[in-house]
C-alpha cells in the first residue's frame, strides 16, 4: 500500500459519489423534473447504501483488502440510489424506500461486490477472477437490473406518469451540461480504481474518452434512422451505453476494440425501449453486460481472440447473466412486498390523522 494507492482510492470513491449525483440530476432534467428539495433523501439513501457496503469491508472475503473500503463504500452508495430511482417516485412513503435500500444492497449488491474484489470467483480456474476495472457488475449491471425489476413492478403507474419520447424535454443544454460533468466524474472513478498511475493509466483514460464518444455516435445515427429526428434522450442514453461499456473493460482493450465495444452498446442501447428518464436504468444494466462480456472476449493476451480459449469468456458471460437474473428477482420481491406494506398502512395513517382533526 503506497500513498498514491490511498489518494487513488479515496479520489475513486469520490467520483463514483459525484457520479451518482449527476446521474441523478440528468435522469430528472430529462422529464424536466427540478432535483431540489430531493437530495436529503438522496443522501440518506446513499448514507445506507454505503453503510452495508461497508459490511463486506467487515467481513473480509478472500481478496477484499482494507484499500478498497472507500470504494466499496461508495459503490454501495451508487448503487442504492441508482436502484432505488423509481422507487423514490412511484412511493409517496420514504420508510419502503429506505428499507428496500438497505436490503437491496445487502442482498443483490453485496454478492456482486464481493465477486469483483474477491478472489473466490474463477470457476473455470482460469486463474485471473474476474475482469471488471470499475465495478460495473454491482454498480451497473445489478443496479440497473434491480431498477428494471421496481419499474415492471410499478407499470401501471409508469404508464400513467412516464413521458413519452415525443413529450417535451428540457432544453439541450440543461440535459449536456450534467451529463458532461457526470461523464468527467466518470474519468477519475475509472483513473482511481486502477489504485496506481502506471502503463495502464493513459489506456484507461484514452478508452474512457474515445468510448463514449463512439456510443453517442452510434446512438445518435440508430436514433436518426429509426425516428428521423436526435433527442437529448438519444444523446446521453448514447453518452450512458459507452461509459457502460467502458467501465469494465476500458484497461483491457485495444482502443480501436473499444471504440467497437461503445459503438454495438450505444446502438443496442437506443433500441431498447424508451420511457424517459427510466431508459437510463436498462441502458446502465446492458451496457454495462456488454462491456463485461466483450472484455472476455477482447481484453488483451487473455481473452478469447488472443488464446483460443473460452474459459474467461465464458465466466463473464455466466456472471453477468447469474447477477442480472438475481437483481431483477431479489429487487422484484423486495419492492413487492415492501409496496404492499406501505399501502396497508397508509389507510391506517389517514384514520388516525382524521381522528386527530375530529378531536
Amino acid at each position: 500500500m503506497t500513498a498514491t494507492s490511498v489518494w487513488l482510492s479515496v479520489i475513486g470513491a469520490a467520483a463514483i459519489l459525484a457520479s451518482g449525483v449527476f446521474f441523478t440530476v440528468v435522469q430528472n432534467r430529462l422529464v424536466g423534473r427540478s432535483s431540489r428539495g430531493l437530495w436529503s433523501g438522496v443522501a440518506v439513501i446513499a448514507a445506507i447504501g454505503a453503510a452495508v457496503g461497508l459490511v463486506l469491508v467487515v467481513l473480509r472475503p478472500p481478496g477484499v483488502a482494507p484499500l478498497f473500503t472507500a470504494p466499496i463504500a461508495a459503490l454501495g452508495a451508487f448503487f442504492a440510489v441508482v436502484v432505488t430511482s423509481p422507487a423514490r417516485r412511484a412511493s409517496a412513503r420514504s420508510l419502503p424506500v429506505l428499507v428496500f435500500a438497505a436490503l437491496a444492497t445487502l442482498f443483490v449488491a453485496l454478492p456482486a461486490l464481493a465477486t469483483v474484489f474477491g478472489t473466490w470467483f474463477d470457476p473455470f480456474g482460469t486463474g485471473l477472477g474476474f475482469i471488471d476495472l470499475g465495478a460495473a457488475l454491482p454498480a451497473l449491471v445489478a443496479a440497473g437490473g434491480g431498477g428494471v425489476a421496481v419499474l415492471w413492478i410499478e407499470r401501471p403507474a409508469e404508464a400513467r406518469v412516464a413521458a413519452p419520447v415525443a413529450a417535451p424535454l428540457e432544453s439541450w443544454w440543461r440535459v449536456l451540461w450534467p451529463t458532461l460533468a457526470m461523464w468527467a466524474a466518470w474519468l477519475g472513478w475509472l483513473v482511481g480504481l486502477e489504485l496506481a498511475i502506471d502503463s495502464h493509466t493513459p489506456v484507461i483514460l484514452l478508452n474512457a474518452i474515445l468510448m463514449p464518444l463512439a456510443g453517442a455516435l452510434a446512438g445518435a445515427l440508430v436514433e436518426r434512422v429509426r425516428d428521423r429526428a436526435n433527442t437529448p434522450l438519444g444523446l446521453v442514453t448514447g453518452v450512458v451505453g459507452g461509459l457502460a461499456a467502458a467501465t469494465p473493460a476500458c484497461a483491457n482493450l485495444e482502443p480501436a476494440l473499444g471504440v467497437v465495444v461503445a459503438a454495438l452498446s450505444g446502438a443496442v442501447c437506443l433500441l431498447l425501449p424508451r420511457r424517459g428518464s427510466a431508459t437510463l436504468l436498462p441502458t446502465l444494466g446492458v451496457g454495462g453486460g456488454i462491456g463485461l462480456v466483450l472484455v472476455g472476449g477482447l481484453a488483451t493476451d487473455v481473452s478469447f481472440i488472443y488464446t483460443g480459449q473460452p474459459e474467461v469468456l465464458m465466466g463473464q458471460a455466466l456472471a453477468v447473466i447469474a447477477a442480472a437474473a438475481w437483481s431483477f428477482a431479489a429487487c422484484a420481491i423486495l419492492w413487492a412486498l415492501l409496496r404492499r406494506i406501505g399501502k396497508s398502512r397508509a389507510p391506517e395513517t389517514q384514520r388516525g390523522e382524521a381522528g386527530g382533526r375530529q378531536a
